[in-house]
């Protein structure tokens, strides 16, 4: 069964963007704030540069994630944006989902069920 995705709602792709690009950036932040701890240690400099390394370390986990979810955001924006404007002439992305197994075929999604009236 294939479904063709048409539009992509650009605040929730802003805001998924967002969050996939801060928690990304975190982990960047953790390897370089870590390597700008030892790597100044392991070069048997404990003055100036281990200070400057720790200064580094917390900047690190406090700006990449940051950076990485404005740009996140801003390139969610601008693919949101533009695929929505190239699907509407050549179509979507074709989707082919699959029934997941024990569950009935045909049964309507929450908000297509209708409510006894009394």
């Amino acid at each position: 069964m294939g479904y063709i995705l048409k539009h992509i709602d650009v605040v929730s792709a802003v805001k998924v963007n967002a969050l996939i690009g801060a928690i990304l950036s975190f982990l960047l932040g953790i390897v370089y704030g870590g390597l700008s701890v030892i790597l100044p240690l392991l070069s048997g400099n404990l003055g100036a540069g281990a200070l400057a390394g720790g200064a580094l370390c917390i900047g690190s986990l406090i700006a990449f994630p940051l950076a990485g979810a404005i740009f996140g955001a801003l390139f969610g924006l601008v693919y949101a944006f533009i695929y929505n404007l190239v699907a509407q002439y050549i179509g979507g992305i074709e989707l082919v989902l699959n029934e997941k197994p024990g569950q009935a075929v045909n049964k309507p999604l929450p908000q297509q069920e209708k409510k006894p009236q009394n």
